[in-house]
């Protein structure tokens, strides 16, 4: 009789926890903080894995601070966009119910749909998109319901993401060749698009990379001097 007193206590006591209300306040100057350094560092590790598939140190051969920059804005388009169109669905619906329990549903599919939206548009792999809607889940969940602090925990998703998206744009670069021509601004043919062992991978601020298969390196090329 005494374990199954023990028993529902904790369970009532489980139930009551679960029923505080959630955490409404948050350092907004320390979170402006935590992501002002961790954005530029999880840029830079896009870089870096990206380079890694094509046997290359990218912090030896093009490291360059502009490289931040230009990565987060390619990536947060794509964001940018899914969350418009999140939010005009969410306009719909939360001005039309008014419950609380709806709205917070709501909230939590417009969170997951948002990263499956840009994860259908970045063509992860389905191990991919499902690791990644998982954490989102999860994250939003925590944050709508119970913590706000879990609002740091999107530093992770963020960072994941473009961890995977790195490592997806290298497979793409590697089985999908883009066929290109390069001409320098001295008219000198750097690759031909008809060569099958060289081929364009990409770019970054500054340079145009080509990757040699046969010498199974990456090639840099600065875009100030090309056509």
């Amino acid at each position: 009789m005494s374990d199954k007193i023990a028993n529902l206590v904790r369970a009532i006591r489980l139930y009551l926890k679960i029923k505080e209300p959630v955490q409404t306040s948050l350092n907004w100057q320390t979170v402006l903080a935590i992501y002002s350094i961790w954005i530029p560092i999880i840029a830079m590790m896009y870089w870096w894995v990206f380079f890694m598939n094509f046997h290359s140190d990218y912090f030896a051969i093009a490291y360059n601070l502009d490289d931040i920059f230009l990565i987060l804005f390619k990536k947060s388009v794509k964001f940018g966009f899914a969350i418009l169109i999140n939010l005009f669905i969410a306009w719909i619906f939360l001005f039309r119910n008014t419950l609380r329990e709806i709205r917070r549903i709501i909230m939590i599919l417009i969170g997951v749909s948002i990263m499956c939206g840009v994860c259908k548009s970045e063509s992860f792999s389905y191990s991919y998109l499902a690791v990644l809607l998982g954490l989102t889940t999860a994250v939003t969940i925590i944050f709508i319901l119970y913590d706000k602090g879990a609002i740091y925990g999107y530093s992770l998703v963020f960072g994941l993401f473009l961890f995977l998206s790195a490592k997806t744009d290298a497979q793409h670069a590697h089985h999908n060749i883009g066929k290109y021509s390069i001409i320098s601004d001295r008219g000198e043919v750097i690759l031909d698009k008809n060569d099958e062992n060289r081929y364009y991978v990409g770019y970054t601020s500054q340079y145009i990379m080509v990757f040699d298969k046969e010498k199974s390196i990456l090639e840099k090329y600065d875009k100030r001097r090309l056509r």
